[in-house]
């Protein structure tokens, strides 16, 4: 690696990773739990495929020989910015934002296609989704829309389930989505969280699935078989080959004796009925699952707020292991996997001023970590859901030791730690990385900016930057509305800002 914080291309401020001298038990096989519908050209959904995985295995554009040349195609501006990854079909990008705009951006020129932004101010910072010939955008509002992928034009929303209760103050709903929602075998899943901990909680209604064609729900669970409030979804549900479904479920809110709070679940995809629940963190100061989980052979995988990586059985439900690479540390955002690789980002490591980067083996095993920095404005270390391909990483991060230029997206090479590539952003990258046959595409969090990257000479990169776009709102006017960023109580229970 290369001394310096540096810009965009350059090197590393950080030290090298901490590689692991002991021999690791055998890897296995590279993941089973791939589907038909994966491609090179499309990442339709927040973690790539069903599984959650995050790994396009089959694009070539990217690969450790070009990976240094990776520069700005295009840089396209929207309104304001965003917590999200893009979504991408059939050379069409499509970004959310923080202030409730939603744009199609098309793939190869970097030009606004359309926007879309409702009437109420929202706020997204769960992925969009696209399936079934329309984009899906959750809100932390608690509404859920719905448009044409090809127009923007609105077909529909979701109307809240009753199960929530009534309104806060006779217009706040109570829950709210902070997990990106996904389309498997012809149905829609999502998770919904409480919209205020522990003040206003939900009784019910945190798994849904609908009919994505229509507002019409097709089942609901209730995670709070006792009758009290709590245990909110943040996360996204992920799928195993076979179609089963998990979930991994937050805090119970304003008790401590619910089954379903912060656990792992394997939920039965038709009636949503929960077919097993298995303990994860300890109900303490928050310390549930917030992270999207992978499932990979026959383990699901997830990350909790205490530091700690679960692996259960998917058919049982046992607790097969768990390890803490950053003890006292905070998992956020997703986990990736390329069957034999397991990527755990770190919003918090060991300390509180630090984020981190481990990866371990399917067994538990640590192979490299990396502890990276935090960026003094969000008080976070690292909110990107990673991307993986071609045996590369790609994940948004800060340097740590850093006086200049020191957010921004690194590759990273996936088996040794080895860095291959920085560019540097003005502020940071905490959405979810893509990487499709197009480039990478990533989402600013304190700039209105989409980029996508591909390998090119930077003489071609430069004169190629003036594709540059700029989004508009239809309305004539940009206003931004998320409550969560003014907050000092990113959940309502806890301190500290950005805590999904």
């Amino acid at each position: 690696m290369l001394a310096g914080c540096g810009g965009g291309g350059g090197g590393g401020g950080e030290s090298p990773p901490i590689p692991i001298t002991s021999t690791p038990t055998a890897a296995p096989a590279p993941n089973p739990n791939v589907y038909a519908a994966d491609t090179a050209v499309d990442w339709t959904s927040a973690r790539y495929d069903p599984s959650g995985s995050g790994n396009n295995r089959l694009q070539t554009a990217v690969t450790e020989a070009n990976v240094a040349l990776l520069t700005p195609a295009w840089i396209f501006n929207g309104t304001v910015g965003s917590l999200s990854s893009v979504a991408i079909l059939g050379g069409i990008v499509y970004r959310t934002e923080e202030g409730g705009n939603t744009y199609a951006i098309g793939e190869q020129t970097g030009s606004q296609i359309w926007n879309y932004a409702p009437v109420s101010p929202e706020g997204f910072n769960a992925s969009p989704l696209v399936a079934a010939g329309n984009v899906y955008f959750a809100s932390t509002t608690g509404a859920f829309y719905v448009v044409s992928s090809g127009s923007g034009q609105y077909e529909f929303n979701y109307p809240p389930p009753a199960e929530w209760g009534p309104p806060i103050g006779g217009t706040e709903l109570r829950a709210h989505y902070r997990g990106a929602p996904v389309y498997e075998n012809g149905t829609l899943y999502i998770g919904a969280s409480n919209h205020v901990e522990p003040i206003n909680c939900v009784q019910g209604g945190q798994l849904m699935a609908f009919d994505p064609l229509s507002p019409t729900m097709r089942a609901i669970a209730t995670l709070t078989p006792n009758g009290t409030s709590g245990v909110g979804v943040w996360s996204s549900p992920v799928f195993d080959a076979s179609g089963d479904m998990f979930v991994a479920t937050g805090n119970t809110c304003n008790v401590t004796n619910e089954p379903y709070g912060d656990s792992m679940l394997r939920v039965d995809p038709n009636s949503l009925s929960v077919i097993w629940s298995a303990p994860g963190p300890i109900d303490a100061d928050d310390l549930d699952f917030g992270a999207t989980p992978v499932v990979v052979d026959d383990e699901v995988i997830d990350g909790g707020k205490d530091g700690i990586v679960y692996a259960y059985n998917t058919s049982s439900g046992q607790l097969i292991w768990k390890e803490s690479p950053f003890p006292n540390g905070e998992v956020l955002g997703a986990l990736a996997t390329d069957g034999r690789y397991l990527v755990v980002p770190y919003a918090v490591s060991t300390d509180a001023q630090h984020g981190g980067i481990a990866v371990l083996d399917l067994h538990g095993n640590l192979v490299w970590s990396l502890v990276t920095g935090e960026d003094p404005a969000y008080n976070k270390g690292i909110l990107s859901a990673p991307a993986i391909s071609q045996g590369m990483l790609f994940i948004g991060y800060t340097q740590p030791n850093c006086t200049s230029q020191c957010d921004g997206l690194g590759a990273f090479d996936l088996a040794t730690g080895k860095r291959l590539w920085w560019y540097s952003t003005p502020s940071p990258i905490f959405g979810g990385i893509v990487v499709v046959q197009g480039g990478v595409f990533a989402n600013e969090v304190g700039n209105p900016t989409t980029y996508r990257f591909s390998p090119m000479s930077k003489a071609d990169g430069l004169a190629r930057r003036s594709s540059m776009t700029y989004g508009t709102h239809f309305g004539g006017s940009a206003y931004f509305h998320d409550p969560w960023l003014t907050r000092t109580n990113f959940e309502g229970d806890n301190s500290g800002p950005l805590r999904p």
